[in-house]
């Protein structure tokens, strides 16, 4: 049985989101491993979910567009003061 998931990324403007993480996370999607997806990405300074992913799209290979636009569906930016 599939669980549903909700993934956190501290740090969601960094390399290691843009070089591991969201690919990772597209793989998951493709390889349908999952039941329902949620990703929600946290970091200091105001960004745009889709300039995040678009750089993380570099990073992907043989991307198919049905998943791709399945990952923009369910990723959610937050800005987040992590000392309060």
């Amino acid at each position: 049985m599939k669980e549903n998931l909700t993934i956190i990324i501290m740090g969601a403007t960094g390399d290691l989101t843009k070089l591991k993480l969201i690919p990772s996370i597209y793989g998951l999607l493709k390889n349908k491993t999952t039941g329902k997806l949620s990703v929600i990405g946290v970091a200091f300074l105001p960004a745009d979910p889709n300039a995040i992913l678009n750089e993380c799209r570099k990073n992907i290979e043989d991307i198919d567009e049905n998943v791709w636009n399945e990952l923009k569906k369910i990723f959610h930016y937050q800005v987040l003061d992590f000392n309060k």
